[in-house]
C-alpha cells in the first residue's frame, strides 16, 4: 500500500508545479488531506520532495492570496 501513496503523492506534486493557479490550489487540497490521513505511510523521499516543492511553490506565489493561505496549511500539515 506504501508504495501506491507514494504514487499518488508524486502524481500531486507534479500536477501541483504545472498546473494553473485556479487549479493548482485543488492539487494543494488534496494533498494537505493527504499528508493529514496517511503523511506517516509516505517514504522519506516523497515527503523531503513534497516540502521542497512547497517551498519552492510559496517562494513563486506573488501575490495570490488564496493560493499563499492554503500553501501555508500545507506547510504546517507536512510538519506534523
Amino acid at each position: 500500500m506504501s508504495m501506491r501513496v507514494d504514487q499518488l503523492a508524486t502524481d500531486l506534486i507534479n500536477n501541483a508545479k504545472l498546473a494553473d493557479p485556479a487549479i493548482q490550489e485543488a492539487y494543494l487540497t488534496a494533498l494537505r488531506g493527504m499528508l493529514l490521513s496517511t503523511g506517516q505511510r509516505l517514504s522519506p523521499a516523497v515527503l523531503s520532495k513534497a516540502g521542497e516543492t512547497l517551498q519552492s511553490m510559496m517562494a513563486g506565489a506573488g501575490t495570490h492570496s488564496s493560493m499563499l493561505k492554503e500553501k501555508k496549511r500545507l506547510r504546517l500539515s507536512a510538519s506534523i
